[in-house]
């Protein structure tokens, strides 16, 4: 009969025994400690990152509307063509240099190591 008893507490008593577990979402976020200048670095990047990107979709509006300039320009106005040719050459070289740009910044956020990369 003792032995039921003490067995009876050991048993009722033992989800007090066992030690606290932490979920997965959470032991990550105490075990990974970040280093604020790595932080700042990246945040860094990836705001030049997102200027430039901002400067591809303005450069792409100026062609589309440059483009939309050419075709509703009459051809008795050839020095407006000549003009608007030269500027669609000249953005789309700009496009095109910042496309590159952006390429290089995302490849240098990989490089760099990163955390979380949202792209």
């Amino acid at each position: 009969m003792p032995y039921r008893i003490i067995f009876l507490f050991m048993l009722l008593s033992a989800p007090s025994w066992s030690h606290d577990v932490t979920p997965v979402d959470n032991e990550f976020s105490v075990n990974v400690i970040t280093d604020p200048a790595i932080s700042r670095r990246c945040q860094n990047l990836l705001d030049q990152r997102n200027e430039k990107v901002i400067l591809r979709q303005k450069l792409a509006t100026l062609l589309s509307r440059n483009e939309r300039l050419a075709k509703i320009t009459p051809p008795e106005k050839k020095s407006i063509s000549r003009e608007l040719t030269a500027n669609n050459l000249g953005i789309s070289k700009e496009l095109r240099l910042v496309n590159l740009r952006i390429q290089r910044d995302e490849e240098n956020l990989i490089r760099k190591g990163c955390p979380g990369i949202q792209l």
